[in-house]
């Protein structure tokens, strides 16, 4: 499983790597000297590669994994709701254990 997070223009204030390590940011060629500053994982895209429908699109392409989960930049927390009988339960997502076994079932 992959877990991409395509970014812009938000090199040192993105969140998500903080609740999920295993990441990789996908940025434009220009900013990935940038991105390189703060975070690990950074892969550039070519320039023509604009907005957020090519940039997801291009990922799929340029990947070998079979699953690919697309997370946004800024998350500072993930989870899910669980409907119970009379209510529903919060449940947060602490790191990226959870997507691993979700997705590799």
């Amino acid at each position: 499983m992959h877990i991409a997070i395509p970014s812009k223009n938000r090199a040192g204030k993105c969140t998500t790597q903080k609740i999920i390590k295993d990441c990789t940011f996908y940025v434009s060629e220009s900013e990935v000297h940038q991105y390189k500053q703060f975070y690990d994982n950074v892969v550039g895209m070519p320039k023509e590669v604009v907005g957020i429908t090519k940039a997801r699109n291009w990922i799929l392409k340029n990947t070998t994994e079979r699953y690919v989960v697309f997370i946004d930049d800024d998350v500072k927390t993930c989870g899910y709701s669980r409907l119970e009988e009379r209510k529903t339960k919060k449940i947060e997502i602490r790191n990226e254990d959870f997507w691993n076994e979700e997705f590799l079932k």
